[in-house]
């Protein structure tokens, strides 16, 4: 057991005091704060608005870095060399 549950009751007042018509009370308050929560966030545009960024963040990560592409134009440029290299060396025979 832990010490806290040695020690005996919180505050002064047992544990078997709080009821169920207590939790019944949270269980209600805390769903109406959701409900709220989520109404608000709806009329608001909160979620058209994460959509949209989630959105562009996903298409940002899509992208290769750009380190990536400046060997991939390279790459581009040196095969377009070697080819230009090879055509000139074909057209001297």
């Amino acid at each position: 057991m832990s010490r806290r549950a040695l020690r005996g009751p919180i505050g002064g007042v047992p544990l078997q005091v709080i009821g169920a018509d207590f939790y019944a009370k949270v269980v209600g308050i805390s769903f109406a704060t959701g409900a709220c929560m989520e109404l608000f966030m709806i009329k608001t545009g909160f979620y058209d608005k994460v959509t949209e960024i989630e959105a562009e963040r996903r298409h940002a990560l899509s992208e290769p870095p750009a380190w990536v592409l400046e060997l991939q134009r390279q790459d581009q440029e040196y095969r377009a060399a070697r080819e230009a290299a090879a055509k000139a060396n074909a057209e001297k025979k």
